[in-house]
């Protein structure tokens, strides 16, 4: 496990090929973007992948969780595959938690991103999921709605009490 905490995020990642992050057992308090993903390069295959996986993770989020960018024109190049077991993700402002930021429809962006949540919390989160081109916000109703039972098990929306106040600053 390891504790991260500062003005910047986790990682930046330019996908260029099959990708995977993994974080287990950590604490992250973090200014930025926790997972920035682009896949602007012209020299990707036809379709590529990241997955993501938290395990026992708690991530006190001033930026987004997750954000996305170029996915592709007319179809997307990337998918996104999240998966969280037992994780706090708790808002710190208004950011969504996962971003897309790309020229596609909202049904690819639906196509290009599959998440699969298992006990998590989310702090009262106001916006899960934003697709920014097609001006979409997806609140938390919908999105245990959309994933459904067998994709996001248990998750919990209320406000999460902490016994100390959280710092102001993440420096």
């Amino acid at each position: 496990g390891s504790l991260l905490r500062g003005k910047c995020g986790l990682a930046h990642i330019d996908c260029h090929g099959e990708t995977q992050v993994i974080v287990k057992e950590s604490a992250l308090a973090l200014e930025r973007d926790v997972i920035a993903l682009n896949s602007s390069s012209t020299s990707l295959p036809d379709k590529v992948s990241c997955r993501i996986n938290l395990e026992h993770v708690t991530a006190h989020l001033r930026g987004h969780f997750l954000r996305v960018s170029n996915l592709g024109q007319s179809e997307p190049r990337l998918t996104v595959r999240c998966q969280t077991r037992n994780c706090i993700l708790n808002p710190l402002s208004n950011a969504a938690l996962v971003q897309m930021e790309s020229s596609i429809s909202s049904e690819d962006a639906y196509r290009a991103f599959v998440w699969t949540g298992e006990r998590n919390f989310f702090g009262g989160a106001n916006v899960f999921w934003q697709i920014a081109s097609a001006n979409k916000s997806v609140e938390f109703e919908e999105w245990t709605e959309y994933w459904g039972l067998s994709n996001e098990v248990g998750p919990n929306n209320d406000a999460v009490l902490w016994e100390f106040d959280l710092p102001k600053d993440f420096d």
